[in-house]
């Protein structure tokens, strides 16, 4: 097998981890927390630890979702003050962070406009307390997510998805810290790879894509409205 050969199949192996991490993160969010909450709701299986105010006006929640009395999910709710008397303040989720493996640690951070919608996920793939992956949410709906596979602080896969589907996909095979390869998908497959042979950021050579399974869906956001 050629160093080419090998590089493809590490970078698809690191695809899939990425794409079934995300896919775990769904499936926790999905029972820890809906976007819309008042500050007494709770999911199943999921107890309260009680709460502490933060800068800016906002509330942070603590939930223990292993049953060890310590807190891995931690929501944050904008306090909107009555705007007259007899009202009742506001509690706005705005921001989620979550401890996945249990080590008291963040390793997944979500935001959320005011109406409770995403438009910004960030994860830690490999548990060391750095972000990895950061995906950009429109509408409720992925348009775009940047992977560091290699773990050295920078983003080597680029996705870019079109009504939740991925159109195209990015990435530094060289590890210089620029883009050279260019996958451009249909139906989950790659159908055109474009790559950079000198190093102005632009493809000059195009070849077709070969046999491959179908690209592993990670389009949905990782919580339920």
């Amino acid at each position: 097998m050629n160093l080419r050969d090998q590089r493809g199949k590490f970078i698809n192996a690191t695809n899939t981890i990425a794409a079934l991490v995300f896919a775990v993160i769904g499936c926790t969010a999905m029972i820890a927390c809906s976007t819309v909450i008042k500050s007494t709701d709770k999911g199943p299986g999921m107890s309260a630890l009680g709460s502490e105010e933060a800068a800016g006006g906002k509330i942070i929640e603590k939930f223990d979702l292993s049953g060890d009395k310590k807190a891995d999910l931690w929501k944050v709710l904008q306090v909107v003050p009555a705007l007259k008397e007899g009202d009742k303040e506001e509690r706005i989720l705005v921001q989620k962070k979550m401890d996945l493996n249990f080590d008291g640690k963040v390793d997944v951070i979500q935001f959320m406009r005011k109406d409770g919608e995403i438009y910004r996920e960030e994860m830690d793939l490999d548990f060391d307390g750095a972000i990895d992956a950061v995906a950009f949410y429109k509408k409720g709906i992925l348009v775009r997510r940047e992977l560091d596979l290699t773990f050295d602080g920078r983003a080597d896969v680029i996705k870019y998805y079109e009504d939740g589907k991925l159109v195209r996909k990015e990435r530094d095979a060289s590890r210089n810290g620029r883009i050279d390869v260019w996958e451009y998908y249909e139906s989950g497959r790659i159908v055109r790879i474009g790559r950079d042979k000198d190093g102005d950021g632009k493809p000059e050579y195009f070849d077709e894509a070969p046999e491959q399974d179908p690209e592993i869906p990670d389009n949905k956001p990782n919580t339920e409205s």
